[in-house]
């Protein structure tokens, strides 16, 4: 609720988050979601696999990934966004077993986070603002809001 302003459920189901049902190697699935959905956050249900190179995101259009389970790197992955880890168990692992891993953004984990492997992960400020400003079901367009009568 801190981070998102709602709870885990509540955020799961808006509109705008693009789901992905996982069980062992979805790289393709993953990335299929990101690049048809830019700006959108794409929810993984259940332990991932990512066992093919992957580019994920940009400075520009970077990626909110939520992985219901834990994530287990067999390739190369950079991943520009926020990465965030929610294992039912409280323990939230996230294994680099081959290739390298590079996150530019954060890294969240609710509970315990176990990297094995050796995974770089870069904080980014800007990253994070262009997500909370742009992502998201509601995204209040500049300029579009007024609460005063016009003319005043």
């Amino acid at each position: 609720v801190s981070l998102f302003g709602m709870d885990r459920t509540t955020y799961r189901s808006q509109p705008a988050v693009v789901r992905v049902n996982c069980a062992g190697n979805c790289a393709l699935q993953i990335a299929q979601a990101v690049s048809a959905n830019p700006g959108r956050v794409v929810w993984v249900e259940g332990n991932a696999t990512i066992d093919s190179n992957q580019v994920l995101g940009s400075a520009a259009e970077p990626v909110t990934l939520f992985v219901r389970g834990d994530l287990t790197m067999a390739a190369n992955l950079q991943l520009t966004g926020l990465l965030y880890l929610h294992s039912a168990g409280g323990a939230n692992n996230l294994a680099v077993n081959a290739g390298s891993t590079t996150v530019i953004g954060a890294v969240v984990a609710e509970g315990a986070l176990t990297a094995a492997g050796a995974p770089t992960i870069s904080f980014d400020a800007a990253v994070l603002r262009t997500i909370s400003q742009t992502q998201g079901s509601m995204v209040r367009v500049p300029g579009s809001w007024r609460d005063f009568a016009a003319g005043s």
